[in-house]
């Protein structure tokens, strides 16, 4: 619910500083003669695939987060409730400030530094798990997933907007497309994460989302449309 608050009101403030021309009628049935082919090989699929990266990445961790937090840092499940709260509080405050960077510099940045972000926090984790194990303060593992946690807000709002940019077909197909990559994503990375998690231990899952994460980084610099058509307000 809290996740559906946030995509909501992100998105709203968002577009309400940005101002784009109207599709003409020969636009739209250009748009509409696209085929699902031609567009999954076109820089759209690239970025259909970065996305699909990124929420695998969030599938693999968000899922399995309070056993992670436990198995790996001996971090009571309380706590990891507690810094989903919070997470969702300082996401809705920083709302206005993503916003506005959006509006200014467009949704590449932002997606960009998000998808950086989670990558350099599960790298932190893993190498917090490494050297110290179950040693480590509490409030340390709690610190890097809240900035994760961030990091996934930010990538989730600013996607539609990338693919819209990116994509040469419709906004209907556009963003079915789009919702179908991230929902199957997300699957795949609950059933990665939970495989991982028996095969390999519960370390494995922050190594396999930066891992995800910073190849979704890679695709994105090839594929995201960085400049910023928009006209602000």
């Amino acid at each position: 619910m809290a996740a559906f608050v946030i995509v909501f009101l992100t998105n709203a403030k968002a577009a309400a500083r940005i101002k784009t021309a109207p599709a003409s009628d020969e636009g739209e049935a250009s748009a509409a003669r696209v085929s699902v082919s031609s567009l999954l090989i076109s820089r759209f699929g690239v970025l259909l695939i970065a996305i699909f990266l990124v929420s695998t990445g969030h599938g693999v961790i968000t899922g399995q987060f309070p056993n992670y937090l436990d198995k790996v840092f001996s971090v009571a499940a309380e706590q990891s409730t507690l810094v989903l709260s919070i997470s969702a509080v300082v996401t809705l405050l920083t709302l206005d400030l993503i916003g506005r960077w959006m509006g200014k510099s467009g949704p590449a940045p932002v997606w960009l530094t998000a998808v950086g972000m989670k990558s350099m926090m599960m790298l932190a984790l893993s190498v917090l798990a490494f050297a110290a194990g179950g040693l480590v303060i509490s409030f340390l593992p709690l610190g890097i997933y809240l900035v994760f946690m961030q990091g996934i807000a930010w990538a989730d709002m600013t996607q539609p907007a990338l693919a819209s940019r990116a994509s040469t077909a419709g906004a209907g197909l556009t963003q079915g497309l789009l919702m179908f990559a991230m929902a199957m994503a997300f699957g795949v990375g609950g059933f990665l994460g939970g495989t991982f998690a028996d095969s390999f231990g519960f370390q494995s899952l922050a190594w396999l989302t930066a891992a995800v994460s910073i190849g979704a980084l890679v695709l994105g610099f090839l594929s995201v449309p960085r400049k910023n058509q928009a006209e602000v307000s």
